[in-house]
């Protein structure tokens, strides 16, 4: 019996990425020729929502004003009580864009504890949202970088589409060992967020590179029903739309498209991270969601509890062995076929070494994440 489960679960979770790696090879690259066919260029809003990021916020803004974007846009960066220098940053380039006659860049900042108890995140980008004159809004963070085609893409890709929401690509730079891991590892999660949404399935997306309608924003209450939570900005917004609009939701496969955020450069600040993604798990509208994730944590116990029983009972060793050689097949088929895309196929040789190290981290953050509380941006999170 408890054979035939452990079988059970290595071949749901070998099924699973087997379902995205089909769900990724159905979604075609995307070639923007609007350069050839002019159309109306809708006015946009791209909102940074921002704390303590006097280290990035200057070469953020420098990178998002050098877009080579033909139609009208502005930048609203939405501080979330920093207790640096980012606001007076932000405020100087501002007076630097007013004296050479350009008004496209705002500060907005939260004030009070009009936020307590829910997602300062949220409520920043809530407030931007209200305020911003764009018809097409566009998220992203100020530790991220991007092409100076990203704006032009992403809004050729949803206006020729007729798309109400886009996902893009995020990939995580790297140096060392650690933030290569990190970053073969978080390619996979954004293949399997484009995958499912071509399959009709959408489950994750990245607030680092998000696009929609201010107006669909509107008609689906924005993050309302979500507002408890610290993290979700993205995903719970993405369902919410695919809800209403199940066939106006696509994921951008370009390299045009790709932002590129920073890993997290210590251990401790990756559980904290870890955490706060996986936090908000138990609370998707769709259960299905949370069925799955479940099934693949149990796949994990079942993983090192066959190894356990190796050292006892020599059978089980061999069991171990080929769920895992499954495994190491069925991750390396899809996530070879992501890396190529983004032409980061020498990640690939993490794999293996990766392993033992990710499977306790799932066990781990898979129960951390659900209970006590978790640090973030210099705050204290439950």
């Amino acid at each position: 019996m408890i054979v035939a489960v452990v079988i059970f679960l290595s071949g749901f979770y070998s099924s699973i990425l087997i379902y995205h790696f089909i769900g990724w090879r159905k979604t075609p690259a995307w070639n923007d020729t609007s350069d050839n066919e002019p159309l109306p260029l809708p006015p946009c809003t791209i909102i940074v929502p921002v704390r303590n990021e006097e280290k990035h916020i200057i070469s953020c803004l420098d990178g998002l004003f050098a877009q080579q974007y033909a139609g009208a846009f502005e930048i609203i960066v939405a501080d979330d009580h920093s207790t640096d220098n980012t606001t007076q940053l932000v405020e100087q380039y501002i007076g630097k864009r007013l004296v050479s006659g350009s008004a496209n860049l705002r500060l907005l900042k939260l004030e009070g504890n009009e936020q307590a108890g829910k997602s300062y995140k949220k409520q920043a980008i809530t407030k931007a949202v209200a305020i911003a004159s764009g018809t097409i809004i566009l998220t992203t963070d100020a530790d991220c970088s991007r092409s100076r085609e990203w704006l032009k893409t992403m809004v050729h890709f949803m206006e020729r589409n007729h798309l109400h929401l886009v996902s893009g690509p995020v990939e995580f730079s790297f140096t060392n060992m650690f933030e290569k891991m990190q970053a073969l590892e978080f390619l996979g999660l954004i293949g399997i967020g484009g995958a499912a949404i071509k399959m009709g399935t959408p489950n994750m997306c990245n607030g680092a590179n998000l696009a929609y309608r201010r107006q669909v924003f509107a008609e689906v209450g924005g993050y309302s029903g979500n507002e408890q939570l610290s993290s979700g900005d993205d995903e719970f917004l993405m369902h919410k739309v695919f809800k209403k609009y199940p066939h106006q939701v696509g994921f951008l496969k370009n390299n045009n498209a790709l932002v590129q955020t920073e890993p997290q450069h210590k251990t401790e600040g990756f559980i904290q991270q870890r955490k706060r993604w996986v936090s908000k798990s138990v609370h998707y509208n769709n259960k299905l969601i949370t069925v799955l994730m479940a099934l693949v944590y149990l796949y994990h116990v079942s993983l090192v509890a066959a190894l356990a029983a190796g050292f006892f009972y020599p059978g089980w060793l061999n069991i171990f062995l080929i769920i895992f050689t499954l495994k190491l097949i069925a991750e390396g088929m899809f996530l070879y076929s992501v890396l190529k895309m983004f032409k980061r196929t020498s990640l690939l040789i993490w794999l293996l070494p990766a392993q033992p190290l990710h499977v306790l981290y799932v066990l781990y953050i898979g129960v951390a994440g659900q209970f006590g509380t978790f640090e973030w941006k210099g705050r204290n999170v439950r």
